[in-house]
């Protein structure tokens, strides 16, 4: 399917997107009913037409309305139509394509063979650029539109049509209807400036909905309960981009009403965050749109600062991103039994109003850190829900003056590296750090001069010193631990 979208010049754009329907061979996806037609090869040669979409809808200020911008998607005679029996509940094998292309791109004829069991009165499904070949889903999954990079490509809306299956002889097949394609989701035109009408860099990108009428995952197969999968979107970018830039989006269109609003949150690339906030139009966002701004969204810049975060072992690998109270959950990959192992990440550079929650411990590497996190929901910087792993290099500090702790852990803390680690909280207790084998009931907080804690918070082959207590006369402490390779 092409897609060309006109505004101030005419641009062919187009989003890459992971989908699993395999190119004209689909295994099969549930098993059959014990009575059933002989398997054999259908001839098929079926009319369709492509929506009208995606029509354009302005964005600016806040009143959407009919822009003088359009879109226009058409066919192309090099795709393939995969074909799914929904009455049987199977993928037939082969595929179609269009010829006979209508001037304006919108009709066609679909032609093809398809190998499987079709009867007299079975619903068809047919799906429309959803065929990318990847090996890494299997065939009843879909679209996963956090798979978007931004860039220029040659595959872009995925569009759905059904038809019934009127009568077979001679192997050829005859559907009551034409096809009439529906796209799946709508398209986005961004561009993003600063309160000075700058450009700004984009590192990662998340959109949120107001009323979680996002879809992230669609399964085209499922039943309507478990089609949609709502989440919020994330995008983290090889490289910073900025100007305008394109993205495909899906609604669940039963959860977005006049009440909707889209939330993008951006951060550059020295990991500054801003926000912009777009009200739905009325009656809420659609698919089979083309959705811009004349201007370019004008983004408010928050107080929060993102530090660099590289996602060594986690589970869902560069999907880790902050939840509303701007926490990250990051949970290890599976061993061979299905457990969760410890996650594994290093921190660097300048944190402002992120923290941390590890579900199955963790590995952090702080190389140079200078982390704030004050008045967050969260009552330290790092929680872990087991041990936790801290390899310290070079200078780094977290300051939690409003907290009772730094870093937390219901197993064992143990520290490594060749570094510092500057901790200031506002309970002295704790010493900026709790953990299984280092509690206020055994850690000495006592003792105010520098004090050896190498038997309790070293791990194996590392010295671990903590500096005498600061009294910083404004209810918050600070202590600085120190960690050497044994000699």
């Amino acid at each position: 399917m092409k897609k060309t979208i006109i505004s101030l010049s005419a641009l062919t754009i187009a989003v890459a997107l992971t989908t699993s329907f395999t190119s004209c061979s689909n295994e099969d996806l549930t098993v059959e009913s014990a009575v059933q037609p002989a398997e054999q090869t259908y001839t098929l040669s079926i009319p369709a037409t492509l929506d009208n979409g995606t029509r354009a809808v302005n964005l600016d200020n806040g009143d959407a309305k009919s822009g003088t911008s359009s879109s226009s998607v058409t066919f192309t005679d090099k795709e393939e139509i995969q074909v799914y029996n929904a009455t049987k509940k199977k993928m037939l094998t082969g595929c179609l394509t269009p010829k006979n292309i209508g001037t304006d791109g919108k009709t066609c004829e679909l032609t093809g063979k398809l190998t499987g069991k079709i009867n007299a009165g079975d619903e068809l499904k047919l799906f429309y650029n959803m065929n990318i070949l990847d090996d890494e889903y299997p065939a009843n999954d879909g679209f996963i539109y956090n798979e978007q990079d931004a860039t220029q490509a040659s595959l872009i809306d995925g569009a759905e049509a059904t038809v019934t299956a009127s009568s077979i002889k001679d192997g050829v097949l005859k559907t009551a209807d034409a096809a009439s394609f529906e796209l799946v989701q709508s398209m986005f035109r961004f561009n993003f400036v600063d309160e000075n009408d700058k450009p700004v860099n984009i590192k990662t990108f998340r959109i949120q909905s107001e009323t979680n009428s996002l879809v992230l995952y669609y399964f085209p197969l499922e039943t309507e309960k478990f089609k949609n999968q709502p989440m919020e979107y994330a995008y983290t970018f090889d490289k910073t981009i900025s100007g305008v830039f394109y993205m495909a989006v899906r609604f669940n269109e039963s959860k977005s009403s006049d009440k909707d609003q889209l939330t993008f949150i951006i951060t550059d690339e020295e990991g500054y965050e801003y926000k912009v906030t777009k009200k739905a139009p009325k009656g809420g966002f659609k698919n089979g749109k083309y959705y811009y701004n004349k201007s370019a969204f004008k983004l408010e810049k928050t107080s929060n600062r993102v530090p660099n975060i590289e996602w060594i072992k986690v589970e869902i690998g560069q999907i880790v991103y902050p939840n509303d109270h701007n926490c990250y959950y990051a949970n290890g990959v599976e061993d061979e039994n299905s457990s969760k192992l410890p996650a594994e990440f290093s921190l660097s550079g300048i944190s402002n109003g992120f923290c941390f929650q590890l579900q199955h411990g963790a590995t952090i590497h702080l190389n140079g850190l200078d982390a704030t996190y004050e008045n967050g929901n969260n009552n330290q910087f790092v929680n872990s829900v087991s041990v936790l792993n801290l390899d310290i290099n070079g200078e780094n500090r977290v300051t939690c003056s409003t907290h009772s702790n730094a870093f937390s852990a219901s197993g064992d803390v143990k520290l490594s590296g060749k570094g510092t680690l500057t901790v200031t909280v506002s309970k002295y207790i704790y010493c900026g750090i709790s953990g299984n084998n280092y509690k206020n009931t055994s850690n000495n907080y006592e003792i105010t001069t520098e004090i050896d804690v190498t038997s309790q918070l070293a791990a194996e082959g590392y010295t671990v010193t903590r500096s005498a207590r600061q009294d910083n006369a404004d209810g918050s402490y600070t202590w600085t631990y120190t960690v050497k390779p044994k000699e």
